[in-house]
């Protein structure tokens, strides 16, 4: 048998529910954490292939492992069986496909024993196949450890809700009532919320506690019915953190869910809907209610949100405007899609916002810009295909409000011409574009392309936010080939230039096609060159002695305040 006389320290649960691929890995990291002083509870929740045998096996070697069947299908009624059968002073959570840290589940309790806190909790990292990722840079709770903190002192540790990072006082979670639901979708957002805002102290141990993995689909919905359910259970699960959040009465913490909601987790959850190829109007009805009734609770406005472009697809949305939203969500978030595909999208927006009456282009100047960009990657890129859907890409922008496009560089011999002169202006275009065929970036940016046949002209430096040109002397060789050279005092330190070719004659700039090795990182280089689809941009980096400087203040502020909370 594999339990034990005595109550173990910590105690583990697994739920699992066909995860044959990971789980032997997963459980190997989990049982290599305190050997000896710790039990793992694994909940299977009906799986049916292979997965049950694997842990199976596993326990026949580990005293430690033992295997439960729920009794209820679920995902959060396996958690709960598990917490109902644990024995341990302290709780930890691990999915069935996920990795462990070595030392991760001592570093969590150790930090309780010595502060007698309900919760402790560590950072953790984002892996799939191709990227490891740091989901927490930007949330300051997770900037430095310390100890005995409260969620309204820290407010931002609402945005990371999910259990397996953490270790919970077993007294504790007796006491708060935490529960999970079964639900589609995010089943620990309202359990954790609840437990912070019930714990009397939290650390934030300084260490990477666990690895999620990032599988490919593990989110996609069966149907767009089953998609639609998800986005209404997972919103109804952020009412509910609502009413605990309000009830807190904490302007702090009012404010991080309001940005939690409308600005994270909300438009994340809101945008993969959007981006789904098939919706039933009927489901969008159901959506828009729900979400009108979450804005409302959050306790502010969409026009707080601070990126333009969430705001427009939250209040799109909310006009029960999902044609537009949906158009303008693909072609904002998500991972990039091909070209021509991102042309239909915009044709899509623009199109239902102009059947709506919304002169979007002048209410929404930043549009404008996203267009040309789209139309200058149709340039750079090119096919028959994109040709046809950028030049009706552009008829559609012109006819909605031509004076906000006509100062735009990308755009010129568009603007104000009719369909024939804009396809003659188009093909144009293509055939001016040039092709970026060396990059040198030490002391100065020195760039090389080639030309149109039909063309000359000389490369420039275009900033895509305001339209401003960055030129410097050039020259042009018989066989078609651009040399320029930049100094590093004539490019403004931190602002994201494109490389760009202008056309002598007509003045038309558009961004260059990218035919060349990015030059290897250097940190004495005073350029940064990023690759984007096909074009490259370029920053002039503050000289590297600077950069040392701030980045040792950066570190002696860090250790004092280390050792000031310690």
């Amino acid at each position: 048998m594999n339990a034990r006389p005595d109550p173990p320290l910590l105690s583990v649960i697994v739920p699992t529910h066909n995860v044959r691929p990971w789980i032997r890995e997963t459980l190997g990291t989990v049982l290599a954490q305190r050997d000896g002083d710790m039990e793992v509870i694994v909940v299977d929740d009906h799986s049916t292939d292979g997965t049950v045998e694997i842990i199976e096996d596993l326990a026949r070697a580990n005293p430690a492992l033992r295997l439960v069947t729920a009794a209820v299908r679920g995902g959060g009624s396996a958690r709960n069986e598990g917490v109902a059968q644990a024995r341990g002073r302290y709780l930890i959570f691990c999915d069935g496909d996920d990795l462990v840290p070595d030392g991760a589940y001592a570093a969590l309790v150790e930090s309780l024993e010595a502060s007698g806190s309900d919760i402790a909790f560590g950072d953790f990292l984002k892996f799939s196949p191709t990227e490891t990722w740091r989901p927490t840079a930007a949330w300051p709770a997770y900037s430095q450890g310390r100890t005995r903190f409260t969620a309204e002192e820290v407010p931002s540790i609402l945005y990371g809700r999910a259990c397996w990072n953490k270790a919970f006082r077993r007294t504790f979670w007796d006491r708060s009532g935490a529960m999970f639901p079964d639900v589609p979708r995010s089943n620990d957002i309202v359990p954790m919320t609840m437990c912070y805002l019930a714990a009397s102290a939290i650390d934030m141990v300084d260490d990477i506690v666990y690895l999620y993995r990032e599988r490919q689909g593990a989110t996609s919905m069966s149907s767009r019915a089953a998609n639609a359910e998800s986005l209404l259970s997972y919103f109804e699960q952020e009412l509910a953190c609502a009413d605990l959040v309000a009830a807190a009465e904490s302007s702090e913490l009012s404010t991080v869910f309001s940005s939690l909601v409308l600005d994270r987790d909300g438009w994340v959850h809101l945008a993969r809907y959007l981006r789904e190829s098939e919706r039933r109007a009927e489901d969008d009805e159901r959506v828009r209610a729900v979400l009108a009734r979450l804005v409302s609770a959050s306790g502010h406005d969409v026009d707080d949100i601070g990126l333009p472009h969430k705001r427009l697809v939250f209040t799109l949305a909310l006009a029960g405007e999902f044609e537009a939203a949906a158009g303008l969500a693909r072609v904002t978030s998500g991972p990039p899609s091909e070209i021509a595909d991102q042309l239909t999208s915009w044709i899509a927006f623009l199109t239902a916002t102009s059947r709506a009456g919304t002169a979007v282009l002048r209410e929404e100047p930043w549009l404008v810009r996203l267009v040309a960009e789209m139309l200058a990657a149709a340039v750079v890129e090119g096919s028959d295909e994109t040709d046809r859907l950028a030049l009706d890409l552009a008829s559609i922008a012109i006819l909605q409000d031509t004076s906000v496009l006509e100062d735009v560089p990308e755009l010129h011999g568009f603007t104000g011409a009719d369909a024939a002169d804009r396809t003659t202006a188009f093909a144009a275009a293509r055939r001016a574009a040039a092709s970026v065929i060396r990059v040198g970036s030490g002391r100065r940016l020195e760039l090389m392309a080639t030309q149109g046949a039909e063309t000359r002209g000389s490369l420039v430096l275009f900033d895509p936010d305001d339209g401003s040109i960055v030129t410097a002397p050039g020259t042009s060789t018989a066989d078609g080939r651009a040399f320029v050279r930049f100094p590093a005092r004539a490019i403004p330190a931190g602002t994201r230039f494109v490389i760009a070719h202008r056309d002598d004659s007509s003045g038309a700039v558009h961004a260059a096609r990218f035919a060349t090795a990015v030059p290897a990182y250097d940190r004495f280089d005073r350029f940064e060159v990023l690759q984007r689809r096909t074009t490259l941009e370029i920053r002039r980096r503050r000289h590297w002695v600077s950069r040392a400087a701030a980045k040792g203040v950066m570190l002696l502020r860090r250790r004092f305040s280390t050792r000031s909370t310690s």
